[in-house]
């Protein structure tokens, strides 16, 4: 019988990797058989990603407007599926430096990609540094909040930090008077998420000390970095701009942004935070900030849309979205559209056994047969990243149907009953999630039985499941 698309039977890379096979079908075939050792697999559509992100940004074009430019969030490993792939299926590599992301002058030279990436958004530094080896060149912007101490740190990655803290600010700019540098930052403005950035109800407090560290305002060049009191190189971007005036100033203020909250479960409460953030821009383009209008014009990066928020309503004249979870298949909202599938976990039937009524099986003995049943095990657990949660309760996808989790799944198997399905036998193909010819299992299946959320399921599988790339296919233009 045919291998399924993508069943890993070349040998493995270092990394874990497969090569991409050459021909494969739109769907494994019935009752696949392989001698491989692959105990399960992740299959990962390369193109899909792209052709994710061309339907929201064709979706989020302001009305009679362009494309949005993106800032695609990359963190955690890709959404789980494995970094290299989106590197690859989004071409990340091909980036340029540079562009609106950035605190640099406007440069003619600068080509907007055709997926509208300006920028990559990352959680760790090592997921930054990951990036460049991989040979990414664009920027890259760090999002989660870090410590003042770790700004040198930040520098050396070569990275964009969300501002969420003023000593971390004053830090920065400290660490680029040493360097003789002016580096780049966004800030986070918080109107409601509560868990970073800096309050937009505090604007006034704490606007003139950032606007200071960028030459910008009457207080333009009083900043100081902490425990630095040297002047450090002059910048050459003009006064008013992202970067503020010329002079010592160390810092270019190069982005603002803040989160919605709930766009995906309660998007009436945006308004507030929208009304929040305007306010904030309002204040800050009064002390002498470039901060673009409703309407658009130059100035500095504004970004506040999620793919849930993106959806809810067309992004703003020169916005940036940041999609993430989107890109890798995950649905926005339970109300928004379903993107197209980019994994799918597989494994083989290892062992079949018939069983008379009242056995049990797995831990607990938490399910016991009615009935003369016939249990198949599979080679995946939860340490692979498959919820326990879906213990007496999830399903899984053969040729012939579909076969109901029995027992509590354990770290390394699961045990499904294929009573109903005679023709299985060890060896065969078994789609955990995603399509199985016309059947699906989607992300969003398993985290409703799972009780959680389809990012959660996403991140959460195990680096021992080998990544196979399938070929990709680009988005239509």
């Amino acid at each position: 019988m045919s291998k399924p698309p993508g069943d890993p039977r070349a040998e493995a890379s270092p990394s874990g990797e497969v090569p991409p096979a050459a021909a494969p079908d739109p769907s494994p075939p019935v009752g696949a058989r392989s001698g491989h050792d692959s105990r399960a697999w992740l299959e990962v559509d390369e193109g899909a990603p792209a052709r994710n992100l061309q339907a929201l940004r064709e979706h989020a074009r302001p009305p009679g407007g362009e494309l949005p430019p993106v800032i695609a969030m990359v963190k955690a490993d890709g959404y789980g599926i494995g970094i290299r792939h989106l590197v690859r299926g989004l071409a990340l590599d091909a980036l340029p430096p540079g562009g609106p992301a950035t605190g640099e002058p406007p440069d003619a030279s600068y080509v907007l990609p055709p997926t509208g990436i300006v920028a990559l958004g990352v959680a760790a530094l090592s997921e930054a540094r990951e990036l460049r080896e991989l040979g990414i060149r664009c920027p890259i912007l760090l999002f989660s909040p870090v410590l003042p101490r770790e700004a040198g740190a930040v520098l050396d990655a070569d990275v964009i930090p969300m501002v969420s803290e003023l000593p971390f600010a004053r830090a920065l700019a400290g660490e680029a008077r040493r360097r003789g540098i002016r580096a780049d930052f966004h800030v986070e403005v918080d109107t409601g998420i509560g868990r970073s950035g800096l309050p937009a109800r505090e604007v006034e407090a704490w606007g003139p000390d950032l606007l200071s560290l960028c030459g910008v305002g009457s207080g333009a060049g009083e900043g100081r970095g902490e425990g630095d009191p040297a002047d450090g190189a002059a910048g050459d971007t003009p006064a008013g701009t992202a970067g503020g005036a010329a002079g010592d100033a160390p810092l270019r203020w190069a982005g603002l942004a803040h989160h919605f909250h709930s766009p995906d479960d309660a998007p009436g409460t945006m308004a507030a935070q929208e009304e929040a953030f305007a306010g904030v821009a309002a204040h800050l383009r009064r002390q002498g900030l470039a901060v673009p209008g409703e309407d658009g014009g130059e100035g500095l990066l504004v970004h506040r849309r999620s793919a849930a928020a993106a959806y809810r309503e067309p992004a703003r004249p020169r916005e940036a979205i940041r999609p993430g979870i989107i890109l890798v298949g995950g649905r926005a909202a339970p109300d928004l559209p379903v993107p197209e599938p980019v994994v799918a976990l597989r494994t083989r039937v290892v062992s079949i056994r018939e069983v008379p009524p009242g056995a049990t099986v797995g831990y607990g003995a938490t399910y016991r047969a009615e009935r003369r049943e016939r249990w198949a095990t599979l080679p995946v657990g939860y340490g692979d990243g498959l919820p326990r949660a879906l213990s007496n309760r999830g399903r899984v996808l053969l040729d012939g149907g579909e076969a109901p989790v029995v027992g509590r799944i354990s770290m390394d198997l699961v045990v499904v009953d294929i009573t109903d399905l005679p023709a299985v036998s060890v060896g065969d193909l078994v789609t955990v999630l995603g399509r199985h010819g016309e059947m699906e299992i989607s992300l969003d299946e398993i985290a409703g039985h799972a009780g959680t959320i389809s990012y959660e399921v996403l991140t959460g599988l195990g680096k021992r499941l080998p990544r196979v790339p399938l070929p990709s296919t680009p988005p239509a233009t």
